[in-house]
């Protein structure tokens, strides 16, 4: 979690019954949606590995090959943008609705398989692109972070 000064409203917000638990539960969406752009930014630099490759592959005139890592790419840039603008645990202070300690829980958990993907999606893209299942294995991990967020979402959907 951020280590952030308290201001004059955490002050006053400490006098507000529940409040405490809002101000954690909100530094902990705040730190959950840091590390969405932190596994957003792997996802990046996977990209910029593939379109490397690309460039070596053109070189030597494999475009097969290249054109499978294109469709790789374009899965990716669009994993990108679901990961970046996902839906993250927010709930207002007077909601009804809270997202309690237990349902964040939840949430990290589902973030840390994305988390896991990411890193083998990185991995290929950065030690075992040229290998003959690069491609199927990339492609794999990317179906299912797009079925992780999927279920993320519903379950974050149950709550607002």
């Amino acid at each position: 979690m951020s280590l952030r000064n308290r201001t004059i409203l955490d002050k006053i917000g400490n006098l507000i019954p529940g409040y405490k638990g809002y101000a954690t539960r909100d530094e902990k969406r705040n730190t959950e949606k840091k590390f969405r752009d932190q596994l957003a930014l792997s996802i990046q630099q996977s990209e910029k590995e593939i379109i490397d490759y690309q460039k070596e592959l053109i070189s030597k005139q494999q475009i097969t090959v290249c054109t499978q890592w294109e469709i790789v790419r374009k899965a990716i840039n669009t994993l990108y943008s679901k990961i970046k603008n996902t839906t993250y645990g927010e709930s207002s202070f007077f909601s009804e609705n809270q997202l309690k300690e237990d349902e964040l829980e939840e949430i990290y958990i589902f973030d840390l398989e994305i988390s896991e993907r990411v890193s083998v999606i990185l991995k290929t893209t950065q030690e075992e692109i040229t290998e003959v299942l690069s491609v199927a294995t990339v492609l794999n991990q990317i179906k299912e972070i797009e079925n992780s967020l999927i279920k993320r979402t519903n379950f974050i959907n149950q709550y607002k």
